[in-house]
């Protein structure tokens, strides 16, 4: 058994080592029926899963006392809810480490609790590999439907990913007819109709697969979707018309319902029943009207699986559908004018038949087309339905032949609002209404029907109050004709109404018949239903107009709209039986049902009470399992007359009598000898005479099947036998053939694997005296019972009898191998202010200890930031579900602290010491400009300014920085020139100087200065020197060259010179002789002319003050001559 498990543990965890798991925590199970959602978080994986990437599977474990109770899903983060497992199990108990998944043949409906392995679950878990985003939050929802029963835990559970995840289930075939539609690559639209290729395959009695194609009924229709609302929908109602090569309408017969040409495919998208409609319709059936006749079926188109639709008859004029005669254009007068008629209240979304209002209320003419009636038609039909409403309005409308009864059935009025009031159809007697009117040769009075589109009635509408199973239908709906609430004002109608309905709540509308046919269709569709909502996952989400609560299963959705009817029956009982005392044309009727009237003795038979009344009282009480009520348990030990009294509220009464029949059980006297020794044989007999007979064990018998065996055991033997009579009865006996002297020794450990340093119980059985051996472990050797503490030890125990017969057995307990729960760091040194991850290694169930710097957790993982050096300590489970601990110690370094200090500002070219403090290893970056990259002082000459970023290390792996900027300042650009730099002795010259703000000059001989000009007059050549020092004292140089000619070359030039000018250098003012009648132009050093005059006197005064400070050429031009000058302003 050990090895069984340790090799499926091992099978697992190879599995898993491929996959991505990820774990959810669970809780209590309530037990009260409620819903229990319990979330797990998925992150970090592909943002799209499908049949290559997805979910492989669904783990749980969960304790329970009585798992047939759960019903259990698996809920996507879009929503998709899938069935895992709904009530299995039978009385067994747990789902140990169960493992969901359609990888798995093994299915979980027919496997015996507890569930322990792989399982395939009742939905498909590949549905949700549909290209969603798995990242975001899964839920497990749990049930347990049975209330205040065994309670339970969620003890964990996991989803699992990998890249062999659940398939879709592939269709392979079906319980239903199959439909196979071909449009030839066209898309079916509302209008136009398309032609397309329509097949069914139905192999009577046996199961469809789409392969057998001799099974193919072939047929060319055209086809369009259909209805107003529903096209909302994806999946989408279908309208089709059976046709010809020529196209031309041609009946047929579909699935054994009568040969006509139009057809619907309801596709019931938002009833999660998809039931509704057929139970309307076929309730309506049973009670004698007509109503569309329905064959489910499941659909494909182009090959893709589209669901389980219901092929339905089209309301329309036909012998087997609404049978009235035909009206043709020439019938306008006489009795061919009264009939036959069909109108319909209804939406007017696609009709072009026409129609009339009346009294607020616009009837659609349905057949015939109003484009093919004649005028006298029309107005035939509008007079009738006007005369109706006018005397139904009048003050004499109850009288029986006078009165609205001479227009309208009675009857087809009462039965159509029944079906709409016990359904509390939102739509009704204002949409999907139809009425028609037969030749008055025919009875020709108006006629309510068929009923149509009930797919929101039955508690599956969020509005107009149409789920609570309280009010009336008429009161809450507008827009219907006003002739429903007149009829209220209509004693004889009422007394009809409560007739009627008393007598179809015997029959028809019996809570019996109900379940038993929503029962049966649930049991019917089941194994297809799967498929459809694969297809169309819409359980546990708001489809509308879906009340409240969501239901997450077929199965839920159809015991809710069970319970709803019964609230709903028992509310109509209580509202129409109020009168019943003064109703004489009827009272009020109970009627038993029960599935067997003939029982064997000790089984049980369910008895079911149908009425109107609100109290049922059951008698005798024998074998009853209670005695009020419309359901009770029988099970009594002889035929007994059951008796059921039922009452109204209003105190009518009636009772009805059923008698269970209790069949005997045949004898099961067994004779002969049980007590033999061991070689020898013994005959054991029972009464001979009945129908079967079998012996079980098979082990040491002769025969297993006569009323007299020979058994020859060679150890003592518990023989069952079972006895069948002819009606069918069964008991069975057992019979202990005990062989002597040899005892029967057993061994029975309480647990055959323990943890290390646990103990175990072993009981010993089958003998008297009792030798343990060896003794090691043992807290006995002598006891039939005792404790031992193992170490893979083998035991011994010899057994002795009364007449000191022995056996021998023995038994190995084993102690489960050791698997320590470890801890891993992603650090085990770490610098202060810094955090690492620790991870708990193997094992569940986590605990860490609290800190000083931690307050402790349950998680996997953990993040710490211990201040100084900490051990952490972790206890948990090891996979073998043994307690384990584990402790890791996280050493902290101190806190590196250092500033940098030096000069932060110098000028290009030189330099700045850069000084570190504390004891550390430096590294300094960039490198640009030092003397070295090391060390705790630096020496730092950058080009261009520039920021440090020191790094300070203590010989571990912790480290800090700072940044030190040093700022570098351009050195000035100076500039000299000398205007002119050359001059004749005793001359002046300037020197402009510009890029300092201050200068040095050397030598300083010779000068003159002024703002940013300097004036030389040097008496010989020489060469300057100025050094210039900005804002940031920064500074730089500049030379200039003048060179001094002598004074003679000077006195020839202005000898030659007719003009003399003077002074030179000039401040304000200067004076020009000699220039009479020429003309005077000054320009500046850079050839601007700033001046010029004609002079007409011998000597002229030119003013300069607003001249700057510089050089300036002075022309003079006479008739015959043009002489320069130089000046100099300062």
């Amino acid at each position: 058994m050990l090895k069984i498990k340790l090799l499926l543990c091992f099978f697992i965890y190879g599995l898993y080592t491929q996959a991505q798991t990820f774990s959810g925590y669970g809780g209590f199970i309530t037990d009260n029926g409620s819903k229990n959602f319990f979330p797990l978080t998925v992150s970090g994986i592909s943002s799209n899963i499908n049949q290559s990437f997805g979910v492989m599977g669904v783990t749980v474990n969960i304790k329970h006392n009585y798992v047939s109770d759960l019903n259990i899903f698996l809920i996507a983060p879009d929503n998709t809810v899938i069935e895992l497992s709904s009530r299995n199990g039978g009385n067994g108990k747990n789902y140990d480490k169960c493992t969901f998944s359609n990888n798995s043949s093994n299915k979980i409906t027919t496997a015996k609790a507890p569930f322990n392995g792989f399982y395939k679950p009742e939905g498909s878990i590949g549905v949700v590999n549909n290209d969603q985003n798995p990242n975001g939050t899964w839920k497990l929802m749990v049930m347990d439907s049975k209330l205040n029963k065994d309670s339970g835990w969620v003890i964990n559970w996991q989803i699992i990913f990998s890249n062999s995840p659940s398939k879709l289930e592939p269709f392979i075939s079906s319980n239903l007819p199959i439909i196979l539609i071909n449009t030839h690559g066209q898309s079916i639209k509302d209008e136009p109709r398309i032609t397309s290729n329509f097949r069914i395959i139905n192999k009577t009695g046996g199961v469809n697969k789409i392969s057998d194609s001799s099974s193919f009924f072939n047929y060319l229709i055209t086809i369009e979707y259909r209805g107003s609302t529903s096209q909302m929908f994806p999946k989408k109602p279908m309208g089709f018309t059976t046709v010809n090569k020529s196209l031309a309408d041609t009946n047929v017969s579909l699935l054994g319902m009568p040969s006509e040409h139009d057809w619907v495919l309801n596709a019931t998208y938002n009833d999660k029943t998809l039931m509704r409609d057929v139970l309307t319709y076929e309730m309506a059936r049973r009670t004698g009207r007509y109503a569309t006749r329905h064959r489910y079926c499941e659909l494909f188109i182009n090959g893709n699986y589209e669901g389980i639709y219901v092929l339905m008859e089209k309301v329309k004029r036909d012998k087997n559908r609404v049978d009235i005669a035909k009206l043709e254009p020439k019938d306008t007068t006489g009795n061919d004018l009264t009939g036959g008629y069909i109108l319909k209240i209804d939406k007017t979304t696609g009709n072009n038949n026409g129609g009339f209002s009346l009294n607020g209320v616009y009837y659609q003419y349905d057949y015939p087309n109003g484009d093919d009636m004649q005028v006298k038609q029309k107005n035939y039909i509008q007079s009738y339905l006007s005369t109706f409403e006018t005397i139904l309005a009048g003050s004499n409308f109850t009288n029986p032949t006078t009165g609205w009864r001479k227009y309208a059935d009675i009857n087809s009025f009462i039965d159509y609002s029944i079906m709409n009031e016990i359904s509390k159809n939102v739509d009704g007697y204002r949409l999907s209404t139809y009425l028609f009117k037969d030749k008055d040769s025919k009875g020709g009075k108006i006629k309510m029907g068929p009923i149509w589109d009930f797919n929101l009635a039955w508690n599956n509408a969020d509005y107009n109050n149409s789920s609570d199973p309280v009010g009336w239908e008429i009161d809450v709906s507008s827009g219907l004709p006003f002739w429903w609430k007149r009829f209220r004002a209509d004693t004889g109608y009422g007394n009809s109404y409560y007739c009627r309905w008393a007598q179809l709540r015997q029959s028809t509308l019996s809570l019996y018949n109900l379940y038993k046919f929503i029962d049966s269709t649930y049991n019917y569709l089941e194994e297809a239903s799967y498929r459809n909502f694969q297809r169309w996952p819409v359980m546990g989400i708001y489809i509308w107009p879906n009340p409240s609560p969501l239901s997450y299963s077929m199965k839920e959705e159809a015991d809710s709209m069970k319970s709803w009817i019964k609230k709903r029956c028992n509310w109509m009982d209580k509202e129409l039986s109020k009168n019943c005392k003064n109703i004489t044309a009827c009272r009020p009727t109970v009627k038993i049902y029960s599935d067997k009237t003939s029982i064997c003795k000790y089984q049980k038979t369910i008895l079911f009470a149908d009425g109107i009344g609100s109290s049922f009282k059951w008698s005798p009480s024998t074998g009853l399992s209670v005695t009020t009520g419309r359901e009770v348990i029988a099970s009594p030990t002889s035929t007994t007359t059951y008796k059921v009294l039922m009452k109204t509220d209003a105190g009518c009464a009636d009772s009805a009598f059923i008698t269970i029949k209790v069949l005997p059980l045949p004898s099961k006297n067994i004779t002969g000898n049980t007590s033999i020794c061991i070689g020898q044989s013994t005959k054991i007999s029972v009464q001979s005479g009945y129908k079967t007979y079998l012996w079980t064990p098979s082990y040491g018998l002769d025969n297993t099947n006569t009323n007299s065996v020979i058994a020859s055991p060679t150890s003592s033997q518990n023989y069952k036998i079972s006895i069948t009579d002819s009606l069918g009865c069964k008991d069975s006996a057992y019979v202990y053939v005990r062989i002597n002297p040899k005892p029967d020794l057993k061994l029975v450990a309480e647990k055959d694997t323990v943890c290390n340093g646990n103990f175990t119980t072993i009981k010993a059985s089958g003998a008297d005296f009792y030798k343990w051996f060896p003794a090691y472990g043992l807290n006995d050797t002598s006891g039939n019972t005792v404790t031992v503490y193992p170490q893979n030890t083998k035991y011994t125990v010899v057994g002795t009898s009364t007449q000191n017969c022995k056996d021998t057995n023995d038994i190995t307990v084993y102690v489960f191998p050791a698997d320590s729960i470890s801890i891993k760091a992603t650090d085990l040194k770490i610098c202060l202010g810094a955090n690492t991850w620790l991870t708990a290694v193997g094992g569940s169930n986590y605990i860490w200890r609290k800190t000083k710097d931690f307050d402790g957790a349950n998680s996997p993982m953990v993040n710490v930031s211990p201040k100084e050096n900490t051990v952490y300590f972790l206890k948990g489970l090891n996979k073998y579900g043994c307690e384990d601990s584990a402790s890791i110690e996280i050493l902290v370094f101190p806190e590196i602290k250092f500033t940098v200090s030096g000069i932060d500002t110098i000028c290009k070219n030189d330099y700045t010491t850069l000084i570190a403090s504390g004891n550390y290893d430096y590294n300094w970056y960039p490198s640009d400009g030092l003397n070295k990259t090391y060390g705790a002082e630096v020496k730092s000459s950058p080009s261009n300014t520039t920021i440090y970023t020191i790094t300070a290390s203590a010989g571990n792996s912790c480290k800090d920085s700072t940044t030190f900027k040093v700022y570098v300042h351009e050195l000035p650009n100076i500039t000299a020139i000398a205007l002119p730099d050359t001059v004749i002795e005793g001359q002046s010259t300037l020197i402009k100087v510009k890029g300092g703000k201050t200068y040095k000059w050397n030598p300083d001989n010779w000068l003159n200065f002024s703002n940013d000009s300097v004036i030389s007059t040097p008496p010989v050549s020489v060469k300057y020197v100025v050094t210039g020092t900005d804002s940031n004292n920064c500074s730089n140089f500049a030379e200039v060259n003048i060179t001094v000619n002598k004074k003679q070359t000077s006195i020839n030039y202005l000898q030659n010179s007719s003009a003399k000018i003077y002074p030179n250098p000039v401040h304000d003012f200067i004076n020009i002789e000699n220039c009479k009648n020429s003309l005077i132009k000054i320009f500046d050093n850079d050839g601007k002319l700033v001046y010029i005059k004609l002079s007409d006197e011998k000597t002229t005064v030119v003013d300069i003050k607003g001249f700057s400070a510089g050089l300036y050429l002075i022309e003079i031009i006479s008739e015959n001559k043009s002489e320069n000058f130089r000046i100099f302003k300062y």
